[in-house]
Order: structure tokens, then sequence, then C-alpha cells
């Protein structure tokens, strides 16, 4: 099956799936959307595949019909979702036969139904105000952004748009962090994983008000960080202009013309960011530009 036949597939399968009031009853809870959207979609396709092998992929399951919880991770509750959560559902939903193993074929096109239910689950509930959340999830790809960052001992760091806190996770610890995220959930998220963390504050703001009360002089961090959607990054540069900083990474669209603001800020690329590196992928590659204060 290639991919067109496989997105044709899943497409028609999850519409089938759609007229039952109970499979369609379910969607993932904030924990388990951040979770996904922490660890990103190709560690979620992994754990996928191995839960099915392991749960259903058997002949003769254990606890066949009781043997996937409802909750703990994405996987599980896409599994209720998409009738793979055991071989009676899996025969009547598709159409596959009890007593005999799953192929290789079948655990990959099964695990993959559940993958692309996670991602459409995310995009449906996603509370961003319209706006695309794509999480850098690149481990390499993170390191040279806040390498880029050039980051002291005892400087202030804030993040716009930190989102399950991927990249403020590499931040050094001797720095102090703001995190500044519009999504409650996420913010929640936030606190949850830094809670430990001595010096991060989660601040639940739109990232725009924050950079003009940090013009104001409300705040004066060091470095600024930013992988806010596209639609912003014009009015993040325009923010930076006359604003007291020594660093701040952007994250552009890839392309984008960066002339109005030659003259007025000082500009380098530092990194590209490709589609995949980043959880959901994005549909467009963005360019790391350093600014400088």
């Amino acid at each position: 099956m290639d991919e067109e036949q496989l997105r044709r597939w899943v497409a028609a399968t999850l519409e089938r799936l759609g007229t039952s009031g109970f499979r369609s009853g379910f969607t993932l809870s904030a924990k388990d959307r951040a979770y996904a959207l922490e660890h990103g979609e190709a560690t979620i396709r992994r754990h996928a595949r191995e839960l099915l092998e392991r749960r259903v992929g058997p002949a003769h399951p254990a606890r066949d019909g009781k043997q996937t919880p409802f909750r703990g991770h994405p996987v599980f509750t896409a599994q209720h979702a998409t009738a793979t959560c055991c071989r009676g559902c899996i025969a009547k939903w598709h159409h596959i036969p009890q007593g005999r193993p799953l192929t290789d074929e079948e655990l990959d096109r099964l695990s993959e139904l559940t993958v692309r239910w996670i991602r459409r689950d995310i995009a449906r509930h996603d509370p961003t105000h319209g706006l695309d959340q794509h999480f850098l999830c690149n481990p390499e790809k993170i390191a040279r952004l806040v390498d880029a960052a050039g980051i002291r001992e005892g400087d202030r760091v804030a993040e716009l748009g930190a989102g399950v806190g991927t990249v403020a996770a590499e931040v050094p610890e001797g720095a102090s962090l703001t995190l500044v995220e519009l999504d409650p959930a996420l913010c929640a998220r936030l606190r949850e994983r830094f809670a430990k963390r001595e010096g991060v504050r989660v601040v639940q703001d739109d990232a725009l008000a924050y950079l003009a009360g940090a013009k104001a002089g409300d705040e004066t961090p060091d470095v600024i960080i930013s992988n806010l959607p596209a639609e912003l990054t014009s009015r993040v540069l325009d923010a930076l202009e006359g604003m007291r900083f020594r660093t701040a990474v952007v994250a552009v669209r890839a392309g984008q013309d960066l002339a109005p603001w030659e003259g007025r800020l000082e500009v380098e690329p530092v990194e590209t960011l490709e589609p995949g590196d980043f959880s959901p992928r994005q549909p467009f590659a963005s360019e790391v530009v350093r600014v400088r204060g």
C-alpha cells in the first residue's frame, strides 16, 4: 500500500468509525496530547507498532478483550477510537480474522491508523485560537538553536511560545527562565515538567503582549527565544526593534523577506528547520535567525 492508498484507507476508515457513537466519543486528554507533542510523531509511531504487536498481534493475545487500558498512553485511547484494541474489534471493524497472528503489513497499517487518529485529534482539539502549533523536536536542531542564543551564567532567558518545553529543557540551568505560553493546558504541562527546576517561571500570556511589556521596562530579558507561528514572526521582529536585549533567536518562515528590517536590526541566519523537525510535522521549512540587540 503506497502513501496515497494509505491516506485514502485511513480517511475512509476514520469516516466509517465516526458512525459509531462509542468510537467517535474518544478524545485525548490534555496530558496525553502534550505527551504526544513532546515526544514527536516518530516516537509515537514506534510506540504504536510495539504496543499493537505485543497486545493484539498474537493469534491468541492474553486477556483478549481487556488487554488495552482506556488511559495511560495516547496510543491506548487511539486504539479504542480506531477499534484496534482487541482481536474481536479488529475482526469486526477491519475484517481480519481471529485465531492467527497479525502480519507485519497488518500491524503496520493498523498502527499507522492509530498514529493518524492521534494527529487528527490533536489538530481538532488544539485550543490555540486558530494558529497551528508545531513543536521543534529534533534534538540536534534544538541544541544548535540554544547554542546560537549564547546563553551565559545568570542570564535572564525568555522563551516565547514555549509549547511542551522541548527547547526550554536544553537551556543551561545557570540561567533563569521565563516560559511564555498562551495555551492553559500547555502551561499546566510546563509547570509540571519544570516543577523541580529552580529559576523557571511559566507565564500564561500572549507573547506579543509580553514583548510589549518587556519593551516598556516591565522585564528586560538578556536572551529571547521565539518559535511562534509564522503569522506572528513579522510582529516579533518589529517588537525587537528598540528593545534592550543581548541576543534573540527567532524562527521565521524559510524564504521570508527580511529586507524590511535591514538597517533596523542586525539579523543573521543560523539554521534551517525542516518540516520533519517539528511535531506535528510542519507544512513548510523554517529558518532560525539570530538578532543582536
